[in-house]
């Protein structure tokens, strides 16, 4: 007899952002029954499992996988949200992401992917600052002196698996997990509101708590933005642009570093090289212009787009000629959402797929 992985139940459900009770309701089977089915109590009938995934829509065979799932405020999740983030939509965020590295995991059966540079983590207290990481992973990753060209590309350089999706909500802009035995992954929110500037900032940020925080602490997020804002604006670099500038200046190094103006000031704070009544002055500025909530869509900075999972798609389908039925079944994906999410990209990655022996 097959085993029904409860956990997988539970994870379904949630990311169709679904309560038992919504389940229940879509489904004809008891909540009663459901809740059983999540707790490990009792297993489905086979005529049961099949109504909930059709109403889930999931293969059914979806459920009797062996997958660990890490649930919602597992210490392994690192997100960026707003207090007020509602919980039904940030657990099925935190179910995307392990949606995700359960199809990764599986596509990466025939073979291997070769990072360029290998990630390490750095801990705060070994390495003095998080300015210091920083620098060690600039170096690390071969980035040359100056702004960082494709931030996206860089990152999936060193093996992170970066994926989209609408979160829905603007209120968190990515969750990240780094599990030993897989590829650390961030999962960023491609919701139109959403600038290119933004999409950095964040991608950087969560890239340092994959590199230096392997559990939760009180301090972790303060850490995240400094080693974000040294990691794409190093002070050796930055500092000596950021003299007593201007609104004008900030939109011309918009454009250079592909960063906001509003971090832009924030650095020049952390640098001092404006005084505190000339930020506070600028800070005024920005608001009254607008530029606080929505900054000129002329330096607009284009949003990278992530290609390694494409990557990893396009080699099952050219190389190991997958079909899309075979690709779906390996993913247990339906058909439908398969092609959707998962359509073949065959731009360039720097990466490549090994074939295992």
């Amino acid at each position: 007899m097959q085993y029904f992985n409860s956990s997988l139940l539970t994870l379904a459900r949630e990311s169709r952002e679904l309560s038992q009770s919504d389940l229940s309701s879509l489904s004809k089977v008891p909540q009663t029954l459901i809740s059983r089915f999540e707790g490990g109590i009792i297993q489905p009938s086979e005529e049961q499992a099949s109504r909930l995934a059709d109403t889930l829509q999931y293969p059914v065979d979806l459920f009797y996988q062996e997958d660990r799932i890490y649930g919602f405020n597992a210490s392994v999740f690192f997100h960026r949200k707003r207090a007020d983030m509602p919980a039904k939509i940030l657990r099925r965020i935190h179910a995307v992401l392990n949606l995700t590295r359960m199809r990764v995991d599986r596509m990466l059966l025939a073979g291997d992917i070769s990072p360029q540079f290998e990630l390490l983590r750095m801990s705060v207290e070994e390495q003095g600052s998080p300015e210091e990481i920083a620098r060690r992973l600039r170096a690390l990753l071969h980035i040359p002196m100056g702004p960082i060209a494709n931030l996206t590309a860089a990152v999936e350089d060193a093996g992170v698996i970066i994926a989209l999706h609408k979160f829905g909500s603007s209120r968190t802009d990515a969750v990240s997990e780094w599990i030993p035995g897989h590829q650390p992954t961030i999962l960023m929110n491609s919701d139109e509101s959403i600038g290119g500037d933004r999409y950095r900032w964040t991608l950087a940020h969560e890239l340092g708590h994959l590199i230096m925080h392997r559990l939760p602490t009180d301090s972790m997020e303060e850490e995240a933005n400094r080693f974000a804002a040294e990691f794409l604006m190093p002070e050796k670099e930055i500092k000596h642009q950021l003299r007593n500038v201007r609104l004008a200046t900030l939109a011309a190094l918009k454009s250079v570093w592909k960063v906001s103006m509003a971090a832009l000031l924030e650095r020049a704070k952390q640098l001092r090289t404006i005084s505190p009544s000339q930020y506070r002055y600028m800070r005024i500025n920005l608001g009254r212009l607008g530029y606080l909530q929505r900054e000129p869509v002329e330096l607009d900075v284009p949003i990278e787009k992530p290609t390694l999972i494409s990557a990893l798609v396009t080699a099952h389908i050219k190389e190991l000629q997958f079909g899309l039925k075979e690709l779906a079944k390996l993913l247990h994906m339906r058909e439908e959402e398969c092609a959707g999410l998962y359509a073949p990209d065959l731009a360039p990655t720097g990466l490549r797929l090994v074939r295992m022996a």
